[in-house]
């Protein structure tokens, strides 16, 4: 029978770490709770463990504690591919990475019957835990864990009885998700990701984390920035010649914010009016502020004025080579929240005249650096 922690009960949940580390290290198998399900795991240092692992599970993988170390493996990463990745972690996302983008590196450094258990119709499936319990073990752990899914994927600890099979069990009660991690097969070079299972993440969040994102940037963001956001979607769109719905696809993400703003605010009625005349429809936008994490996955961070980019970059210095004012000599673009139809005439003549210059730059850079 195994041995039981009970994360719950436990003064100290490192000293569980601790226990599944030993587990690992002197070839045993443990069931360990990640966000979305329990998983069995063991080290790849051990060739006889990870072959039990694979006899009693499903789906089998690598678990690397960091991206970072996860490169040590997948060296044949293209920096597409890289950068995606980086931007994903730590979600419950896992990669499954043809095997020849493995072959060199420490992966090629395995067992050949480690190498032959984690290889899966010529991919392996590798993931960088979203969880601290899973990462910590990883961190103490001296090599990474083979890991693999157990029957019915459970989101509960498996009875002690049901876990014969298994050297400790950890509990921790029902995972916090409740469903499974998203499988995304990644490219070779030239190629483009797919979802290979559906699962907590959403298609559409990561087309937003594969894709060249770019944020427009003022104050309430219910005048000049939605009107630059929808604007620009329909000329990148066309420059595209693709739909605006299909830009995610084309790899564009076009959004807006506001530095000050609250969340779910209507845009002005004369940025409806003016944009419906052009055919774009702002009635469904809703306003939202501008967050550390739009900041952490924004390419081009476009703002109305500059006291907008000194207020961002003055928090946020690690973003300034990435944010500057829409128009490239710094002029501001007015507010023109309070005024009539002519001011928003010529606030929106102003924007567009600027966004013709940022998308020639912006294409001419193509996406996804």
């Amino acid at each position: 029978m195994p041995t039981v922690h009970d994360l719950r009960l436990s003064d100290d949940p490192r000293d569980v770490v601790h226990q599944v580390v030993e587990c690992a290290a002197r070839g045993g198998v443990a069931v360990v709770p990640t966000s979305t399900e329990y998983v069995a795991v063991a080290s790849v240092e051990q060739p006889e463990a990870v072959a039990r692992l694979v006899a009693n599970g499903s789906e089998p993988g690598l678990l690397t504690a960091s991206a970072d170390r996860l490169w040590d493996y997948v060296v044949a990463a293209s920096a597409t591919a890289r950068r995606f990745v980086e931007r994903v972690v730590p979600r419950p996302v896992l990669f499954e990475w043809p095997v020849r983008c493995l072959d060199q590196g420490a992966f090629s450094a395995l067992s050949d019957g480690v190498v032959a258990a984690l290889t899966v119709e010529e991919h392996v499936r590798c993931g960088v835990p979203a969880d601290q319990f899973v990462t910590e073990i990883l961190n103490l752990a001296p090599a990474p864990l083979a890991y693999a899914r157990l029957a019915g994927a459970p989101t509960e600890c498996p009875a002690e009885d049901a876990g014969s099979s298994f050297d400790v069990l950890v509990d921790a009660g029902p995972t916090v998700l409740g469903a499974p991690a998203t499988v995304v097969r990644m490219p070779v070079e030239g190629e483009d990701w797919t979802v290979g299972r559906e699962g907590v993440v959403a298609e559409a969040d990561l087309l937003r984390l594969g894709a060249t994102v770019v944020l427009f940037v003022c104050t309430g963001n219910t005048c000049r920035s939605p009107m630059a956001e929808a604007l620009f979607r329909r000329m990148l769109a066309e420059r595209l010649e693709c739909t605006v719905e299909d830009l995610p696809r084309a790899g564009y993400v076009v959004e807006s914010a506001g530095i000050s703003a609250a969340r779910g605010s209507t845009a002005s009625v004369e940025s409806v009016r003016l944009l419906g005349q052009r055919g774009i429809d702002l009635q469904d936008h809703r306003s939202q502020p501008l967050t550390d994490e739009l900041l952490d996955t924004t390419d081009h961070l476009w703002t109305m004025t500059r006291s907008h980019r000194d207020a961002i970059v003055t928090v946020r210095p690690d973003v300034a080579s990435r944010t500057d004012t829409l128009a490239a000599d710094g002029v501001d673009v007015a507010d023109p929240f309070g005024g009539g139809p002519d001011e928003y005439a010529e606030c929106l003549e102003q924007i567009e005249s600027l966004l013709l210059a940022r998308l020639d730059e912006l294409v001419a850079g193509g996406p996804r650096p």
